[in-house]
């Protein structure tokens, strides 16, 4: 038997192991809208300051929205607005201005025409419902008011409150009904609530009221502040509309509470209908819906059945305000994990949020709903809610080019869910690297410098380090061993193992992964929060480096590189060592860091000379947020240089930068963009500014990563790490960008797969998700291996779990042994739900001993589908699921 001993002994367990905290598909904001050919497009605000996706396809997929220098910015807000018989558009609210998306050029356009310069930095924005005559209203960082009547039209002040609100404690409300030729009433009415504050407008923005009953401005995070405002889609009859409005607990340190507040006469008076225990978060109101109803909806600051805020959902008023109930579907977000860790950034928009309602809700009944935590869905008008993954399995962070010992190129990239995968252009193939990976959320690569011999790469990320050795080569290294090893970092000063998010990883440019003790076996690595570190012995100790030049604690450095003149063999060689935060190089003397050069924007990449060497030739080259945008340092012995190329790149933002191979010969700087492709500066040229690299085409992926070829001399070949895989090309004119077949390999931590066990008697509610139980590999057997070293497992008949997305072929990895049960997998047409394939397998019977097992389901093609995983499980037999790999 495998798992069934462990899992019956944790049967009565609700939740998994603890665990390092997984970062979230976090969602600041979301719209949706019809295309032109009737798909629903939807678009998301979400992390990592300009990160504006878009899908056409459920959220199956995503691609960038970038256009005007709108992807530089901190976007906020985004609505759907179509002005009666105007084109439709998405409009997006930012730090420094508003863009409109416009469907047709695939592009962001500026929209920020008559706001003031000094005054761009906005808050919040709504729109009247589609197709109505109403304007756009924006509240902006000053407390000002500003409406927009067209798509030709310009913002105009319409408010100017001297208030100073934040994003998360502001909102601004326009009748869905607007009907601009309407008399004074509901039908022209606007609301905006600023720093606790709110004020109405019954003409359309001309005249504005200070409520009398919400007339005091904050003071302090104890006073009350108006989070949110939602008027019925019916105003004019029904004359409802609701706020929201959020506090500090002056009685609980630390606790917030929140209360809806409802008004039945268009605003005139307003009554407290229910209290929560957290602060109110965002609010919608629908049209009809499926059931004939129209309702109100409201979301909590907090999680779902997290910390303080429990037994309470997504609230749902039918009628128009006076009662709230959740339906039960606070059990909808239990499987969340790392609930409230506040994984936003920047810190303001941690507790941004925001609903959108389907363009056809009356046949649908579909939501959306954002947060730091992900996007929700409900495709009943709001009684239950099913997670949507907005950040891809495949997403490349990090990839690396390289020959192998048979003269190949082989491309390795670092992904966000899809552990290492490896691209081989000859074969024109892309697949996992290896089974066994012991993390699937990855972040960093570096390779041995003798790869050739050792094939050795190392891999930084949730699960701290691991080294992967290439099996085709002998048997011939320190570990004894080919495949993965997670390495032991153990650190001395804390007498225990390092459990950190490592961002950072850097080799020795002597390291040999074959030799033996006493040679070069140094590496350098970052971890989240931590000081940088260095190990000498191949990763069993560590040492933190955590000293600065003239006193201080080091930060944490978002990039390490070794300079090839590093030598590990003594302390006057172990420098040449450099790392950078956001505005700071500095360089290592054997333990301590020595400041060099503090730059004037965030340095978003830089890189060595691949001829560096100190004091002959000390230059590196630095990518920055703003003017000179491109730097050239010489570490000289005397002090440092800095030269300003002033190459500008003010049009893009710039995600990652590199050297190739015969730099010395041909000393091009390549870029990488988000959204807009790849850019090549002629350092010999510079006053010709940035190219663009290879022909048009370039897919609208987020590049988070690019890797010159081994061959680049005479190849140009360029592979570049995007949202969704590998993009291939060349630095020649029109040479082609191709878009390479991933293989997604999603991990059974997976945000996007939902786990349901109808007969777990502890569960209760059966329809809704309920979490498997997590357990540790090595518990169950230590023979064999699983991504993460967890598997989910249940002992609970008819237990089931779905995902989707696109696939020609899927393998299920799980485990047959003994008392091991069935399983049945289904995949359905994703959007018309005819069954594509289906499989039944008894992995009771597949082999007398455990074993890890793969389960086949071949679709012919490749297709959109949803997959449904069911269990039948008898007395004492188990199931045990470690992922799924999805192949195109």
């Amino acid at each position: 038997m495998l798992l069934a001993p462990l899992v019956l002994a944790c049967a009565g367990v609700a939740t998994g192991l603890p665990r390092l905290h997984l970062p979230h598909d976090t969602v600041y904001s979301v719209a949706c809208g019809p295309t032109s050919t009737g798909e629903l497009e939807i678009l998301v605000v979400t992390v990592d300051m300009t990160k504006v996706l878009r899908s056409v396809d459920d959220g199956l997929s995503w691609e960038t929205v970038v256009g005007d220098q709108m992807e530089r910015m901190l976007a906020r807000e985004v609505v759907y607005y179509q002005r009666s018989a105007d084109p439709s558009m998405f409009v997006i609210g930012t730090n420094n201005g508003i863009w409109a998306y416009d469907r047709n050029l695939g592009k962001a356009r500026s929209f920020s025409g008559g706001l003031p310069g000094g005054d761009r930095d906005i808050l919040d924005i709504d729109a009247p419902e589609a197709g109505q005559d109403g304007p756009l209203l924006c509240l902006t960082r000053k407390g000002n008011l500003y409406l927009r009547h067209g798509a030709s039209d310009v913002w105009q002040p319409v408010l100017s409150t001297g208030l100073d609100p934040t994003a998360a404690f502001a909102a601004v409300a326009v009748a869905p009904k607007f009907e601009a030729q309407s008399l004074p009433g509901p039908a022209r009415s606007l609301a905006a609530a600023i720093q606790g504050r709110l004020y109405l407008s019954a003409d359309g923005g001309q005249t504005w009221q200070l409520h009398s009953q919400f007339d005091q401005a904050t003071q302090s995070a104890y006073d009350w502040q108006i989070t949110s405002i939602a008027m019925a889609r019916n105003l004019s009859s029904s004359q409802s509309l609701v706020i929201g409005r959020s506090r500090l607990d002056p009685q609980n340190n630390g606790k917030d509470q929140g209360e809806i507040w409802r008004s039945g006469d268009s605003g005139q008076t307003f009554q407290r209908v229910y209290e929560l225990d957290t602060g109110v978060g965002s609010l919608v109101s629908t049209p009809l819906a499926p059931d004939g109803e129209r309702y109100f909806l409201a979301a909590g600051f907090a999680y779902p059945n997290h910390a303080d805020y429990q037994g309470t959902g997504i609230l749902r008023s039918k009628d128009f305000g006076l009662t709230w109930l959740d339906s039960g579907n606070e059990q909808d977000f239990i499987l969340e994990r790392g609930a409230g860790n506040n994984t936003g950034e920047p810190p303001e928009t941690r507790v941004e949020q925001a609903f959108a309602v389907s363009s056809n809700f009356s046949e649908d009944g579909m939501l959306l709903y954002g947060r730091a935590e992900g996007l929700f869905q409900s495709k009943d008008a709001g009684v239950s809610w099913l997670e949507k993954r907005v950040r891809m399995e495949t997403q490349m962070r990090d990839v690396l080019a390289l020959r192998d010992y048979l003269n190949h190129t082989l491309v390795y990239g670092a992904t966000y869910g899809s552990t290492t995968l490896l691209h081989e252009p000859l074969l024109g193939t892309t697949g996992v690297l290896d089974t066994g990976s012991p993390m699937s959320f990855q972040k960093a690569l570096a390779a041995s410098p003798n790869f050739v011999q050792d094939g050795t790469l190392a891999v930084a990320g949730f699960q701290e380090l691991a080294l992967w050795q290439d099996p085709r080569l002998p048997l011939s290294n320190p570990r004894g061993g080919t495949g993965w090893t997670r390495l032991p970092l153990y650190l001395p000063q804390e007498g225990g193992r390092l459990q950190a998010y490592c961002r950072v990883v850097a080799l020795s440019p002597n390291y040999d992964a074959l030799a033996g003790p006493g040679s070069d076996q140094c590496i350098y690595i970052g971890a989240w929060t931590y000081p940088p570190m260095r190990s000498r012995d191949n990763g069993a100790t560590l040492e933190v480096l955590d000293q600065m030049e003239g006193g201080g604690t080091m930060p944490f450095l978002k990039e390490i590189l070794v300079a090839p003149t590093y030598e590990d063999a003594s302390s006057a060689g172990r420098t040449d060592v450099y790392g950078i935060t956001d505005h700071v190089l500095f360089r290592l003397e054997d333990t301590i860091w020595k400041p060099l050069r503090q730059f004037s924007s965030t340095i978003r990449g830089f890189a060595l000379d691949p001829a560096f060497s100190r004091p002959v030739n000390p230059r590196m080259f630095f990518v920055l947020d703003d003017d000179p945008w491109v730097v050239e340092y010489l570490d000289l012995p005397g002090g440092g240089l800095a030269i300003d190329r002033r190459a500008s790149l003010d049009e893009v933002r710039v995600t990652d930068l590199s050297l190739p191979p015969d730099f010395s010969q041909r000393p091009v700087l390549y870029v990488s963009t988000w959204g807009r492709g790849v850019k090549a500066l002629e350092l010999q040229n510079v006053a010709a500014g940035f190219r663009n690299v290879g022909g048009d085409g370039f897919p609208s992926w987020g590049i988070a990563s690019l890797a010159c070829g081994p061959d680049f001399a005479t190849s140009r070949a360029m592979f570049i790490g995007t949202l969704r895989g590998f993009v291939a090309g060349a630095d020649l004119p029109g040479a082609p960008w191709i878009e390479q077949s991933v293989e997604s390999n999603r991990d059974d931590l997976d945000h996007g797969i939902a786990f349901f066990a109808p007969e777990d008697p502890e569960n209760p509610q059966p329809r809704r998700v309920w979490p498997w139980l997590e357990l540790p590999m090595n518990a169950i057997n230590p023979n064999l291996s699983s991504t993460f070293q967890r598997v989910s497992a249940t002992v609970h008949d008819g237990s089931y779990l779905t995902t989707s997305g696109y696939a020609k072929s899927v393998q299920i990895q799980t485990y047959a042994a003994p008392n091991q049960g069935k399983m049945q997998v289904d995949a359905y047409h994703y959007f018309d739900g005819q069954l594509l394939a289906s499989k039944s397998v008894d992995l009771g019977s597949v082999s007398g001993t455990a074993m890890a097992w793969t389960v086949d389901l071949d679709l012919n093609q490749v297709h959109p589908i949803r997959l449904v995983l069911q269990v039948e499980l008898s007395s004492g037999e188990s199931f045990g699921f470690d992922g799924i790999s999805m192949l195109r």
